[in-house]
């Protein structure tokens, strides 16, 4: 396997995440039978609880945590 360094290492990464990104939470759904929607749920409720205001998802992905969140 070749190791790669810097912008080539980055190009690889962004093209990698461009190609599954569509599919994603679709692979989710079928690897976890669907239990990572309960699981962001839960999370969400957690982490939320007792607060209040804003919050940051940071590097959210498909954005499903952030929904979450933004329901409690």
């Amino acid at each position: 396997m070749v190791k790669l360094k810097g912008a080539a290492k980055q190009q690889y990464i962004a093209n990698l995440f461009t190609r599954i990104a569509g599919r994603y939470d679709l692979m989710n759904d079928l690897m976890t039978a669907g239990l990572h929607r309960r699981w962001k749920h839960q999370t969400a409720r957690l982490t939320a609880s007792g607060l209040k205001g804003k919050a940051l998802d940071i590097a959210t992905g498909t954005g499903d945590l952030a929904l979450a969140l933004s329901r409690c």
